[in-house]
């Protein structure tokens, strides 16, 4: 970054909601400052991997905290995406859905109605849904470090986004206890190393746990709680649901149509 002079230049990327107040965030723990506890700004999500993420790239490659944290954004979700490819590839090598899944994820217009810990957040997940799949699929190949890297992905999840994060987590987690493709030590196994991930990325749980799970749980429950419905356009529901209503047509069309040729996904 320094090389290419990107120091004092604007980064340009998609609009997102609430860059700003995540860079800040990034400051006022860093130097730590009272406004990092305010739950009505940063403070609750958690939100840890940006944060750490946006002081890493500030401190060594002085950057301004606003471009700190767009770059780290980028590149974490630019290495998400490759890797929930790299899954997508080796599930299914004699298909080309990966080249759709890199298209999909990449140049997606929800981002432009996300958070900056909700849009890297719901990529970790894909890669969470899609690790669960593998596993479920060939429980004997690599299981160790497929598990490992489980417990990694889920516990920068939660450190992300607590909410949708441990709620995924917890059914994925359920889903490979119960379908007995893990045993019960190997869960206990994966349920220490997602919780040690998410604390040591998440700075706020290194100080003060018990009171930090306590403003999680209380965010959440005060954004869900108080949130005030609002009515969407249709053109905007069409825009950002039109891949869900091409997925839903053509998985109906092949089951009328019994198309048992086409194997995108296994007939069970």
């Amino acid at each position: 970054f320094a090389s290419l002079g990107l120091r004092g230049r604007q980064i340009w990327c998609i609009p997102m909601l609430d860059m700003d107040m995540w860079a800040h965030q990034a400051q006022y723990v860093q130097t730590g400052d009272v406004r990092e506890y305010n739950s009505f700004a940063a403070y609750g999500p958690p939100g840890g991997t940006l944060i750490e993420g946006s002081i890493v790239l500030h401190e060594v490659f002085a950057l301004p905290y606003n471009e700190s944290t767009r770059i780290f954004l980028i590149l974490s979700e630019s290495l998400a995406i490759g890797l929930v490819c790299v899954v997508c590839y080796t599930l299914r090598r004699r298909h080309l859905w990966w080249i759709v899944t890199l298209c999909t994820l990449s140049l997606n217009q929800l981002y432009t109605y996300a958070t900056p810990p909700s849009s890297l957040a719901s990529i970790l997940l894909v890669l969470l849904f899609l690790l669960t799949w593998y596993l479920y699929e060939r429980p004997r190949e690599g299981q160790e470090r497929l598990l490992l890297l489980w417990s990694v992905t889920a516990g920068l999840a939660i450190s992300t986004r607590a909410d949708i994060g441990g709620i995924a987590v917890c059914f994925f987690g359920l889903f490979l206890l119960l379908s007995q493709t893990i045993t019960i030590p190997k869960f206990c196994g994966i349920a220490f190393w997602t919780t040690s991930t998410f604390i040591v990325t998440d700075p706020f749980m290194w100080y003060m746990p018990i009171a930090h799970v306590h403003d999680i749980i209380t965010k959440a429950l005060f954004q869900y709680l108080l949130f005030t419905p609002e009515a969407i356009p249709t053109l905007t529901v069409m825009a950002i649901s039109l891949l869900s209503f091409v997925a839903i047509s053509i998985g109906a069309a092949a089951l009328l149509a019994r198309m048992n040729t086409i194997e995108v996904l296994p007939p069970p």
